[in-house]
């Protein structure tokens, strides 16, 4: 299977621009995985998204690169559009990228019945909390050196 994962790393204090871009693509990247469950429409998902990025000042990022897709034995085995109508189901695996600037924020999860589960899983990272619709989600942040 395919997975596609991001991870940023500062040589020195990260530069206030880029932290702004950084934690705004995070928030976007949470609001894709929250709304990862089997039944969702991918153009909803889409268009939530889309309100973030308006709310975070990025509002024109979403049409720089693609946000996401379904993966598997190809890496873009359905690309995620606006136009995407088909219902996301369980035992897929779906791969989210938010960029905002030069800031990146992209994983892949398996969609799950109990939710989104990571399948590129960051154990020795720092991590961001983030809470979108009442729960948590962990993005990396960024690893300062």
């Amino acid at each position: 299977m395919c997975a596609t994962a991001s991870r940023s790393v500062s040589f020195g204090p990260v530069e206030p621009t880029y932290r702004r871009e950084h934690d705004s693509a995070c928030r976007v990247s949470a609001t894709y995985i929250a709304s990862s469950w089997p039944d969702a429409v991918p153009r909803q998902i889409l268009g939530t998204a889309r309100r973030v990025y308006l709310i975070t000042g990025a509002e024109h990022e979403w049409l720089l690169c693609p946000q996401g897709h379904i993966t598997g034995r190809a890496a873009v085995e359905v690309p995620i559009t606006p136009q995407n109508e088909d219902l996301l189901r369980a035992g897929w695996a779906i791969t989210w990228s938010a960029s905002v600037g030069a800031a990146v924020s992209c994983d892949t999860f398996l969609i799950t019945e109990e939710g989104p589960r990571t399948l590129t899983i960051t154990d020795s990272w720092p991590l961001k909390r983030i809470r979108v619709q009442g729960a948590e989600f962990v993005r990396p942040d960024v690893l300062p050196r």
